[in-house]
């Protein structure tokens, strides 16, 4: 008996229940039930000889002797070779990138996706004319998209982590004080400029402004911050506050890029580190302003 498979009769429409019984071939031929095409197929049991038949030719159904090899051999089959007694099989055949499993008689065919040299990890997309196969790539890496009709490939991420973009030998201001109790900032001074525009940066990166500094005396404070000599504005919480004789090195919250007043501009721009030295009585005071620089992490 063939194993295949039958595009428009399945093996369970052909052994499914009997839809009619008759007793003998004289009942059987002269059935008076009206069949139409949507019957063709089914089938009947004549109880007398034991015979099983099925409703062919489904213009004109017609009760047809089902022989020893079950389905009729003039149907459509899909099988997986082909067989000589049949006359309108197909050929069940693997196209690129699948692979078939027969498990024998009144088992499955199993289809599975498989391409050469297929491991876990592994990525398939669309080549030109078949499936194709990129394997894993490193630990930390990102699949890039190329142009309309390009494979894609495993990228590293940008290497942005620190982006210094003022560098400054120590800055000091050195102010004498007489004996006066200082209520509000004794002297300003810019300690350098420096050019900077977040578009030569990727969209989703974070910038922060640092700084290290320190004092001559315990009670004196300095003020670090962003100035944007081009809107003319300091960049919103950038201001940081050293009040320690020791150096240290002092960073700002996540910075807000935008185009709206005190943002870190998206757009090009030249900025300026300013220091204001807030005041002790009756020394001279020293306040020390070491690297300042904005750090831009790539998300």
């Amino acid at each position: 008996m063939s194993t295949s498979l039958h595009s428009g009769l399945s093996q369970a429409e052909v052994h499914r229940p009997w839809r009619q019984v008759f007793p003998d071939a004289s009942a059987r031929t002269g059935d008076s039930t009206t069949y139409t095409a949507a019957d063709a197929y089914k089938t009947a049991l004549q109880t007398d000889t034991s015979a099983s038949y099925y409703l062919s030719d489904p213009a004109v159904p017609t009760w047809t002797l089902i022989g020893g090899s079950g389905a009729p051999t003039n149907a459509s089959y899909v099988v997986m070779s082909l067989d000589g007694t049949l006359s309108d099989e197909r050929v069940l055949t693997m196209g690129s990138g699948l692979t078939a499993v027969d498990g024998g008689a009144n088992a499955a065919v199993t289809l599975s996706l498989w391409l050469a040299s297929q491991a876990n990890g592994d990525i398939i997309y669309r080549g030109a004319s078949n499936w194709e196969r990129l394997g894993a790539g490193t630990v930390g890496q990102y699949l890039k998209t190329q142009s309309v009709g390009s494979a894609p490939v495993w990228a590293d991420l940008p290497t942005y982590d620190l982006k210094p973009v003022l560098v400054q030998s120590t800055d000091s201001q050195q102010i004498a004080l007489t004996g006066v109790t200082l209520t509000s900032a004794l002297q300003t001074m810019a300690a350098g400029a420096f050019s900077f525009n977040t578009f030569s940066y990727p969209a989703a990166s974070t910038y922060t402004f640092q700084a290290t500094g320190y004092l001559s005396h315990a009670g004196m404070t300095m003020n670090v911050g962003l100035y944007n000599l081009t809107d003319r504005e300091f960049v919103t919480g950038t201001t940081l506050t050293f009040t320690s004789t020791s150096a240290a090195l002092q960073t700002s919250s996540v910075l807000t890029v935008g185009a709206t007043w005190g943002n870190l501009r998206n757009s090009a721009a030249v900025y300026e580190t300013r220091m204001v030295l807030w005041g002790g009585v009756g020394y001279t005071s020293i306040g020390y302003l070491g690297t300042s620089f904005l750090k831009v992490v790539s998300a």
